[in-house]
């Protein structure tokens, strides 16, 4: 704020810009002025094509050239990226021209599809090409085309042969199956292959990966000018916060979204106390809300007024939300001024959000599905099947609607848009992990499979806060981000960026998985122990650069071995097992 810094200093705004250097840059993009290390972070590929653009009309963008062309990321060169089938940033012209090459079939008797929107490819061959011995021989199995099995490779599907027995049931034939996916293995890894073996393909793609996915520059966060007015600091270490605390509240303050994926112990409580506290104080939120596990919500408010003992907050437990109760609790938070207002998990589901909102939230989805129809149609080629595959998902949405609007009914009663909140902190974030996603890779290991309301509930209050403030007003906190699966991650980026996922064609589960997953097919033991069987798992991260850069972007992630805080010793150097005799009680149970 040039003028304010004006009037505090004396010096005029030219002066200071002058003083300050390289410290701070103006944004072509709209004219304002940044600190280097927002200015310099980011997107910075796109940054730079703008600024090239500015400096060509005004001589006073040059310095923003140099400074963007020094933080580009390295190219990353095609030896180093996984393209495979599948790959959403590989046109569909790849795709064709390898099948031709392939099966040596004419040009003229392909067609590939894709829909972005839904992750889906179609593979059709005319009559003559459909039976060429390259394609039912060759390339395939007696059960499988290697046009199938292409077209269920790129949509991240393993062949299964079954055998019809006289009842009508179906088994799976092993041999069969085995025969099929060990084919497509081998169709798989003759496209990697394939893809760059041209010089000409592949710097072209090699250039569209790097602009799409290698065009991030991490932003560093120093919060320790930091002063926290209004702190009791006699009973914090050092009586001040530490070094990766006060990053952490920074960067809570500078950027949109934010994950705190710190190890136990490192003080996320506080962190986000003095997060909200200090947004606050700067009026970048009027009313934050901390939701924390339900068993937590009094300890919380003690951390909190611990923290800042003239804070005013409300701790509303589950006595407050029981039944008869929530509507006048409802209307505290509501007409309430308050410095935050903690409530527990269970009782943050509880408050509604509007059906505007909910019809707003899937109208959306819809709106892509019907571009993405229309794209489809004006495609060259054949693309029924592709029309169709989005009609479908289409009334599986529109299904949605209508399933709410019947099972909500008439019941009136505050929405959580009428509270005013405008901040969320949530502790304990992984307890939201099950969030349903939509995905065609069927019996494949190592994805879960699980949905829950309470994920659905808060992907659309996060999705509606994003939406009001601009892409910010949500923080996640955890020492577990991802436990169990590879999709967590996917997860994550959901809830926090994405917005990023969009830009980089990945928001669809498959197009990400197709792109930094892989499914692994090894032979593992039966479960009954009766053989072996060919069993595929989702069980790999390939092009993991990109994707960590992707996740570091709203991640701050701090372990045990980062952070080397203070522990006492354990007794003796090292854990001892102390043998302890079974009572009379257990030896009868």
């Amino acid at each position: 704020n040039w003028p304010r810094m004006a009037a505090l200093t004396g010096h005029s705004a030219r002066q200071m810009q002058h003083e300050l250097g390289t410290l701070v840059y103006r944004n072509p993009e709209g004219g304002s002025w940044e600190t280097a290390d927002r200015y310099l972070s980011g997107y910075v590929r796109e940054k730079l094509r703008v600024a090239s653009a500015a400096s060509a009309l005004d001589s006073a963008f040059a310095r923003n050239v140099e400074a963007l062309k020094a933080v580009q990321p390295e190219d990353i060169l095609p030896g180093d990226i996984s393209a495979r089938l599948g790959s959403p940033w590989i046109p569909t012209s790849d795709i064709r021209d390898f099948i031709v090459q392939l099966l040596d079939i004419p040009e003229r008797a392909v067609s590939v599809a894709h829909a972005g929107a839904i992750a889906t490819w179609t593979v059709t061959l005319d009559g003559y090409a459909k039976s060429s011995v390259s394609n039912t021989t060759t390339h395939g199995t007696e059960r499988f085309l290697a046009s199938d099995l292409i077209e269920q490779a790129l949509n991240g599907r393993v062949p299964t042969a079954y055998d019809e027995m006289p009842d009508k049931s179906r088994v799976i034939n092993q041999r069969e199956t085995i025969a099929a996916r060990e084919k497509q293995q081998q169709l798989k890894e003759k496209f990697s292959e394939w893809v760059w073996k041209d010089e000409q393909r592949a710097a072209r793609l090699a250039r569209d990966y790097n602009d799409k996915f290698n065009n991030l520059r991490l932003r560093t966060f120093d919060g320790s000018h930091l002063t926290f007015p209004g702190m009791a600091r006699e009973h914090l270490r050092e009586a001040d916060l530490d070094k990766h605390q006060k990053d952490a509240v920074w960067r809570v303050l500078q950027t949109r979204s934010t994950l705190l994926a710190h190890v136990v112990g490192a003080g996320k409580t506080f962190e986000m106390v003095a997060a909200a506290m200090e947004l606050r104080r700067m009026g970048l939120a009027k009313k934050p809300m901390i939701v924390v596990p339900n068993h937590l919500v009094e300890q919380w408010g003690a951390a909190f007024l611990q923290l800042y003992p003239q804070a005013n907050i409300l701790v509303a437990g589950k006595d407050q939300f029981s039944t008869g109760n929530r509507q006048k609790a409802m209307s505290r938070i509501a007409t309430g001024n308050y410095d935050a207002v903690i409530v527990s998990h269970s009782s943050f589901e509880k408050l509604p959000v509007s059906d505007a909102t909910f019809s707003r939230f899937v109208g959306q989805q819809i709106a892509e599905l019907e571009t993405a129809i229309t794209e489809a149609k004006a495609e060259k080629g054949d693309t029924r099947r592709i029309v169709k595959e989005i009609e479908k998902a289409k009334k599986r949405l529109t299904a949605k609607i209508k399933e709410r609007a019947d099972r909500e009914g008439k019941d009136r009663t505050i929405t959580f848009e009428e509270l005013g909140v405008d901040q969320i902190f949530i502790d304990e974030s992984d307890l939201y992990k099950n969030l349903p996603y939509v995905t065609k890779m069927n019996r494949i290991a190592g994805l879960p499979n699980s949905e829950s309301n309470r994920a659905i509930d808060m992907f659309i209050k996060t999705r509606y806060l994003k939406e009001r403030n601009g892409g910010r007003g949500v923080v996640f906190a955890t020492g577990t981000p991802i436990s169990n699966t590879m999709a967590e991650m996917y997860t994550a980026q959901r809830y926090l960026a994405p917005e990023m996922l969009k830009a980089c064609g990945v928001e669809h589960f498959d197009a990400w998985a197709a792109n930094f997953g892989e499914a692994v097919t090894s032979l593992e033991l039966a479960p009954d122990g009766s053989g072996y069987r060919m069993h595929t798992r989702f069980a790999k991260f390939v092009n993991l650069p990109e994707l960590l850069s992707m996740f570091r972007s709203f991640a701050d992630v701090q372990t045990a071995d980062m952070l080397k805080l203070p522990r006492p010793d354990v007794a003796g150097g090292k854990p001892h097992i102390v043998a302890a005799p079974a009572s009379e009680d257990l030896k009868a149970f």
